[in-house]
């Protein structure tokens, strides 16, 4: 090679250096700029979680609260927080965490008042006005809407209130999400997730049956989020709006409302990381967690939920659930996607 060809290669490699490395930085930004988020529901009931337990998410939800069921006009009920002693040891614990705490409106049961909210655009303003005070109050950064579940003929209603709602909370950054039930895929429309910040897909509660009848399969698929995922997306769905939700409680196979924590059939029965079934329960194990988990990165979906964070054996426990979720978040953010074994469950139906 004479002097001539060298230097014109030098400078060849000279000039194509920045461009290179401006891919490899840009791949990198991407890869930093996706931050999933990890979604966990706390009952109201509870007792203060761990440190440990509320750093492990991102959102902590708690629940607990509901519209007046006896006035109808869209007034916020938080009477069973009577002192509101707790949300605020809650959102002084989690801030020092870097996590935000938000609050859930509704929820089984506690559906009443909903309608009327929603028929009506008064009452609906009424609420979103009562649910920021209640946020600028305790320093929440925004609200879950639960109702458990509207009628097809009312998800227009719903989705006017939405709509209320999203304009009076963007005066004062509030976040507002939707706890969503996988059937319901059929009545969302586009109006319904465009006044979201992303949907927490209730993606268990499966195979519904009558109480002791034997439940067709486990109540939370292992391979579900797949087809799920894919459903919002072919809803319109922006990717980044699903956030797809496990369970860590567990399920009677032979008795649908037989429904405990975790930690009460892992106590008694040790089930391996690759199971999800022990006892006659079944339920999501470690590798489950895990492999949901890291599927829902590789998908770059907005990230994961779980019902319920207190179900989970305790956070200093090398196998509670939290870790394998946030086990999966981190190998599939580091590109690490390794799937890991689960056995058949071979004694369902």
């Amino acid at each position: 090679m004479n002097l001539i060809t060298k230097i014109t290669t030098l400078l060849t490699i000279f000039l194509l250096l920045p461009s290179l490395t401006f891919s490899k930085s840009k791949s990198k930004k991407q890869t930093k700029d996706y931050q999933p988020k990890k979604i966990g529901y706390l009952m109201s009931w509870r007792d203060i979680p761990s440190d440990k337990r509320i750093a492990a998410y991102t959102h902590v939800i708690m629940t607990g609260y509901k519209l007046d069921a006896t006035k109808l006009d869209g007034s916020l009920d938080t009477s069973f927080h009577t002192s509101n002693h707790k949300i605020k040891t809650l959102t002084a614990k989690a801030k020092k965490q870097g996590v935000k705490v938000m609050i859930m409106l509704g929820g089984w049961g506690s559906h009443a008042g909903f309608p009327e909210a929603a028929a009506d655009p008064k009452k609906s303003l009424k609420l979103a006005n009562d649910l920021i005070a209640y946020c600028k109050a305790y320093g929440i950064a925004g609200v879950d809407y639960d109702w458990e579940f509207p009628t097809k003929e009312q998800f227009k209603d719903y989705d006017s209130m939405m709509k209320i709602t999203r304009k009076e909370f963007d005066k004062y950054g509030l976040l507002l999400t939707s706890a969503i039930g996988q059937s319901h895929i059929k009545d969302f429309t586009e109006d319904t997730y465009k006044y979201m910040d992303w949907i927490n897909v209730m993606s268990y509660d499966m195979h519904w049956v009558r109480p002791k009848q034997t439940m067709p399969g486990n109540h939370s698929p292992r391979d579900v989020n797949k087809p799920n995922i894919q459903g919002w997306l072919d809803r319109g769905v922006p990717r980044e709006k699903i956030v797809m939700g496990m369970p860590f409680y567990v399920r009677g196979t032979n008795d649908w409302g037989d429904a405990v924590s975790y930690f009460t059939i892992y106590e008694k029965f040790k089930p391996s990381d690759d199971h999800n079934i022990a006892g006659g329960y079944n339920f999501n194990g470690y590798n489950t967690i895990y492999n949901k988990s890291i599927y829902n990165i590789e998908q770059k979906i907005g990230g994961v939920m779980v019902w319920e964070i207190e179900h989970d054996l305790p956070a200093t426990h090398p196998k509670a659930l939290m870790h394998a979720m946030n086990e999966g978040v981190k190998d599939g953010l580091a590109g690490k996607f390794i799937y890991r074994p689960v056995t058949k469950d071979v004694d369902l139906p």
